[in-house]
């Protein structure tokens, strides 16, 4: 059987431009790899995902073998493209994959997402009202019998508690002051995009920024330096510095995080106030709006996520992401008993929604390692970023995502959302 490769004519391709341009194409972008070409995969969405939200954010122009090689599967710097052929061979698997998507009679008619032959940089063509049901422009033909070759990188991981120099402590006054310097110094890293609405962040913030209530933030904690028979949390007879050492001390990222986040709220005139995850009572979470931040180092966020689609899950040699409406879980996985220098992914929950249990608006950004969690909050208070994930859904509605972010030399690259679920 031979499958029928549609053509974009040029002088019909489509610049998205504004927000309802996004929104229509991210929510075809859904459509597609919900499908039953693709949504048995776990490469190939990913493929698809990663190339169109680096066009929207104008980004197409970076789109070659080698960058896509690196940044979305984990190749070394150097690697021999010729050798690894990997992202050809999932670029003709896609092609050939929304070849039979858009040959579908029910889908003749919709907003077209195009990778034409030769190029990773996806094209869009509107709907054509003109187009007959069941008919799709061809220009080829490729044979059912070709053979794909998966070359699948073997994955790279974190051991998050056997190392614990890793997760780098210190008082969470003296991280939050080094993290506003980060964070100064980073500012003029930040990435441009074609189209960023102004009031991207105003509105996914809203829910929580409008309540008269302050705000808590819950930051993770170094659970290991509590010893087993310490109480819950310093009692009055407690010396100064076993209260500070066993209870103030908070991961390095987790207190970056809660740094962008309160500079982001502060500089918005909100009432906040912060807590380590261990000494946040369900009193304190009804109180008003809350922010939790962390996975494993939170226990609330562990909490909160086992009733959602996305939630954390670890066993004695892996720490991962699951996805409970999947048939197969996905690879959002690390290896706890790896070292930190292998690290080449990570991932993160995202989510702002109305909690049942608590009665109050909730926001999450929490990784399975450290560079999850500093992606989750940079997503978080990046606009851009935002846009991407706001322009799919009214902003009343509740989102959980998932994020993936690249690790080179233990600094996190630009998030990328991998999955979304809206309620």
């Amino acid at each position: 059987m031979a499958h029928l490769i549609p053509e974009v004519i040029e002088s019909e391709n489509w610049s998205p431009t504004s927000q309802a341009d996004h929104q229509a194409i991210l929510r075809e972008l859904e459509a597609i790899v919900n499908s039953v070409y693709f949504r048995s995969s776990k490469r190939y969405p990913g493929f698809l995902r990663y190339v169109v939200q680096e066009q929207l954010f104008g980004r197409g122009h970076e789109l070659k073998e080698r960058t896509i090689g690196i940044e979305l599967y984990g190749r070394e710097a150097t690697y021999d493209t010729n050798e690894d052929p990997i992202v050809r061979v999932a670029a003709a698997e896609v092609r050939k994959r929304l070849a039979n998507y858009y040959a579908e009679p029910a889908n003749a008619r919709r907003l077209k997402i195009y990778l034409l032959s030769g190029s990773y940089v996806p094209s869009f063509q509107k709907p054509d009202e003109r187009t007959t049901a069941g008919v799709a422009p061809v220009v080829g033909l490729i044979s059912a019998s070709q053979t794909i070759v998966h070359a699948d990188s073997p994955t790279k991981s974190l051991a998050l508690r056997d190392h614990l120099w890793l997760w780098t402590t210190g008082l969470a006054v003296m991280l939050v002051i080094g993290a506003f310097a980060v964070i100064r110094i980073r500012s003029a890293e930040k990435i441009v995009l074609s189209y960023s609405p102004p009031d991207t962040l105003t509105a996914f913030w809203k829910p929580v920024t409008d309540s008269p209530s302050p705000i808590l933030t819950s930051v993770g904690t170094v659970s290991s330096l509590h010893p087993a028979s310490s109480p819950a949390e310093p009692t009055p007879e407690m010396g100064l510095l076993e209260a500070v050492h066993h209870y103030n001390v908070v991961p390095l990222a987790d207190a970056i995080a809660m740094a962008r986040i309160s500079s982001f709220l502060g500089e918005r005139h909100s009432q906040m106030r912060i807590m380590n995850a261990d000494m946040t009572s369900f009193d304190d979470v009804r109180s008003g709006p809350t922010i939790f931040i962390g996975g494993f180092t939170n226990q609330w966020t562990m909490r909160l996520t086992s009733k959602l689609r996305f939630s954390f899950e670890e066993s004695p040699t892996i720490s991962r992401i699951i996805d409970h409406r999947a048939k197969m879980q996905p690879e959002w996985i690390i290896n706890r008993n790896e070292a930190y220098s292998s690290l080449t992914r990570d991932y993160a929950v995202i989510a702002r929604y109305h909690d049942a249990t608590t009665g109050r608006m909730t926001i999450i950004g929490a990784g399975i390692g450290p560079n999850g969690t500093l992606a989750a909050s940079e997503f978080l208070i990046n606009g851009n970023y935002l846009t991407l994930l706001s322009k799919a859904i009214p902003q009343e509605m509740n989102v959980e995502a998932v994020i993936g972010t690249q690790v080179i030399n233990g600094k996190s690259g630009p998030p990328q959302i991998l999955a979304t679920e809206f309620w």
